[in-house]
């Protein structure tokens, strides 16, 4: 038995075996097959030890040619290959390991599947750091990061206590004859796998001669929650030294969390039409991400993005809701942008909340954008 020598083709018993076992793990979806049933399809077909040699080599000619087209970016194959590879040797944690990650970098395959064979692994081997870190990676939603360039001369600004990234656009001291300040204007990105929905930070200003700081509130539940990789715009002004400040530091702490899920749906198209004239050259989406409707207020959550190449320094959108008879609830005013912010960039992403006090129920919105410059 074996691999025949002038053909290349393995002999019928293991062809045999090969046979079974992937039918078996096709039949038993939602149980992995141990090594001992392996070993007694073994002894059923009547295998020897060439044999068991030869599946072997079928097990890692699977690897190498899933590492192939991982190598061409053909990621369905790889995953065919190593789902065969894993499917005659079950027990290996490395080929598990392989195929789970296939699954995660593969936008059409389900995270939580490669989340199942990282926990099989773990129950193996649970010091495998590997596993670890990509049911971390799978807990994370995939998401583009926001991370624009501060303007010129912007002092080195960081964030402490917490995986948030601080995105300065602008963040400089001004001195007067009588008084300085600190101007900041920027996001505070969500970089931990949680969704945030409030918090605080110390800002300290650090000069040659010590630290001087300030307590300042970035984020309140009136807020839509902030998803991972999203980036929260702000604004802060305050009093500063008059000696030279050299660097920044927001230090974070008072974060409150949900566990976030590991995809969300993507937002509900939400048409809108234009009140002033339309400026050429100006796109803009908006989606919905959710509404609801309690205690006497109608909230919806809107994500807008600018699609145009210009950068927009105020954006207002005027939500009207309306009740199904078509009396009007009530309106809203939606701003992106403005004092409150820095200025709305090409490709930027906000998420804001609409809400309107009524008794009546909301049935239907209407979103036009009332202000543009």
């Amino acid at each position: 038995m074996g691999v025949n020598a002038e053909s290349g083709e393995m002999d019928d018993p293991v062809r045999e075996y090969i046979d079974r076992v992937l039918r078996l793990q096709d039949e038993r979806r939602a149980v992995t097959l141990t090594q001992a049933d392996l070993e007694d399809i073994a002894r059923e077909v009547g295998l020897t030890d060439d044999d068991l040699v030869a599946v072997h080599a079928e097990v890692q000619a699977h690897r190498a040619r899933a590492a192939g087209f991982r190598r061409h970016d053909l990621l369905d194959d790889a995953i065919i290959q190593l789902r065969e590879a894993l499917a005659l040797a079950p027990t290996d944690p490395d080929i598990a390991m392989e195929l789970a990650d296939a699954l995660v970098s593969s936008p059409s395959s389900d995270p939580n599947e490669a989340r199942e064979l990282a926990l099989k692994v773990l129950d193996l081997d649970p010091n495998r750091d590997d596993a670890f870190a990509l049911v971390a990676k799978i807990r994370k939603p995939k998401t583009t990061l926001f991370a624009p360039q501060p303007q010129l001369g912007a002092l080195p600004t960081t964030a402490t206590g917490a995986d948030i990234t601080v995105l300065p656009w602008v963040s400089a001291q001004a001195v007067y004859e009588d008084a300085a300040y600190y101007n900041f204007q920027g996001w505070f990105r969500n970089d931990t796998a949680h969704e945030l929905e409030e918090f605080e930070a110390t800002l300290l200003l650090k000069t040659d001669d010590g630290v001087v700081d300030d307590q300042c509130y970035i984020m309140s539940t009136a807020h839509p929650p902030l998803r991972p990789g999203e980036a929260l715009p702000h604004v802060l002004t305050t009093s500063a030294p008059r000696h030279t400040v050299r660097s920044v530091e927001f230090r974070m702490h008072s974060i409150a969390t949900v566990p976030a899920p590991t995809k969300y749906p993507n937002p509900k198209p939400c048409p809108y039409s234009w009140k002033i004239d339309q400026p050429e050259g100006i796109t803009l989406t908006v989606g919905e991400r959710a509404r609801t409707q309690a205690h006497g207020h109608f909230y919806l959550a809107l994500v807008m993005t600018n699609t145009s190449e210009r950068t927009l320094d105020v954006l207002e959108f005027k939500v009207t809701g309306r009740s199904a008879d078509g009396t009007v609830c009530g309106e809203s005013l939606v701003r992106v942008g403005g004092a409150s912010s820095p200025p709305f960039l090409p490709g930027e992403q906000r998420q804001n909340k609409a809400w309107i006090a009524t008794t009546l129920d909301v049935v239907d919105v209407t979103v036009e954008v009332v202000t543009l410059r």
